[in-house]
C-alpha cells in the first residue's frame, strides 16, 4: 500500500512539466510558478508507483465486474448503476 500522506498539500493541477536537462524536470503551475514543495517532489518521484497501482486496480475492477456479471446475471450497465447509486 502506498502512503499517500506524503502527498498532502501538493500543488493542485494543472501542472506543466518541462525538461530541464538530462534526467531533470521542472514543474510549473499557473498560480505559483515553480513548484518545489516536498509534497510535489514526492508525488513526481512516486509517479511510476502510482501508475502501477492504478493499472493493478483497473485490472482488479475489471475482474470483479466480470465476476458480478456472471454471478448476478446482470449486464455491465445494471451493475454500474447498482454500484454508483
Amino acid at each position: 500500500m502506498i502512503d499517500t500522506d506524503k502527498y498532502e498539500g501538493h500543488t493542485p493541477a494543472p501542472w506543466d512539466v518541462r525538461e530541464a536537462g538530462i534526467n531533470r524536470i521542472m514543474v510549473y503551475t499557473d498560480d505559483e510558478g515553480f513548484a518545489y514543495e516536498e509534497a510535489n517532489r514526492n508525488l513526481v518521484a512516486d509517479a511510476p508507483l502510482l501508475l502501477a497501482e492504478v493499472k493493478r486496480l483497473q485490472g482488479y475492477n475489471s475482474a470483479l465486474l466480470h465476476w458480478m456479471m456472471n454471478h448476478l446475471d446482470r449486464d455491465e450497465d445494471e451493475i454500474k448503476e447498482m454500484i454508483y447509486e
